[in-house]
């Protein structure tokens, strides 16, 4: 028996799968045949309960050391919040591995495909970038994933956003 760790989900029905690609396959055939005419979305089950994707995909991003690989990309940064430190410092010595649990996970984090630094706060400026200069990045929030696009291979700066 296949356990169902995914469903496809609208307003009017769900229908769970065993796998990412089994739901994604699903939702593509039904938005093909254009049978339904809601809204479809793939949720993954986190224990008793179904979560969105992209939820389910960020929290597993956010809980990823940096220079670790997600899928094809690498985290690159992991930060907090002014105020998720403030908590932190308030519980136990900046530093300790309490201050650092006390943290918790990333609250957000940037991913690229090459692992370097991503400075996605303005635009390249280098005369005439070519196709093998790019490189893809992505930023993640709990909310999802904020951006996405590519940065220039020397400068990092952003080439394309999303």
């Amino acid at each position: 028996m296949t356990v169902k760790t995914h469903r496809v989900a609208c307003a009017a029905w769900t229908h769970e799968t065993g796998s990412e690609d089994a739901a994604r396959a699903w939702q593509a055939r039904v938005e093909a045949t254009g049978n339904c005419r809601e809204l479809h979305s793939i949720e993954v089950r986190d224990g008793q309960q179904w979560v969105p994707l992209h939820i389910a995909q960020a929290s597993r991003i956010l809980a990823t050391s940096v220079g670790q690989m997600v899928d094809t990309l690498i985290k690159v940064h992991g930060g907090w919040s002014a105020d998720a430190a403030a908590r932190a410092d308030a519980t136990a010595e900046p530093g300790t591995d309490e201050w650092r649990n006390a943290l918790g996970p990333h609250e957000d984090a940037t991913l690229t495909a090459d692992g370097r630094p991503a400075a996605t706060g303005g635009w390249c400026t280098c005369p005439a970038v070519g196709d093998d200069e790019w490189v893809r990045y992505e930023r993640w929030s709990a909310r999802g994933r904020e951006a996405h696009g590519y940065v220039h291979a020397g400068c990092r700066a952003l080439v394309q956003a999303g």
